[in-house]
């Protein structure tokens, strides 16, 4: 799915932008990936999606209030607008996928 396959391309730029400012800021990256069993269900995958996508809207928002620089502040920005813009994706995914189990959700976002 064309959805599917643009999100992660953005994923992987923002995960490399993200490693860039560390290793930039002479930090080391650290990595926590939830475990997914492979039979999980199409719902509860994008349910954890969404949720992740929730976590660093969050996540980037603190860490972009607590920065001086403007040129970092505005590499957060834009990391912000994107992670948005993807939840945004999923949640309309979402929506057709209620719409075909009727079932209810309500985004934290």
């Amino acid at each position: 799915m064309k959805a599917f396959e643009d999100f992660s391309r953005d994923e992987l730029e923002h995960a490399r932008m993200l490693i860039r400012y560390i290793l930039n800021k002479e930090g080391k990256p650290v990595f926590i990936m939830p475990e997914v069993n492979q039979e999980q269900d199409e719902i509860k995958l994008l349910v954890l999606s969404m949720a992740s996508e929730e976590s660093a809207v969050k996540k980037h928002t603190m860490i972009q209030q607590l920065i001086d620089d403007p040129s970092d502040k505005e590499m957060f920005g834009r990391t912000i607008e994107v992670e948005r813009q993807q939840y945004e994706i999923l949640k309309g995914i979402m929506e057709k996928l209620k719409e075909v189990y009727k079932f209810p959700y309500k985004p934290a976002i």
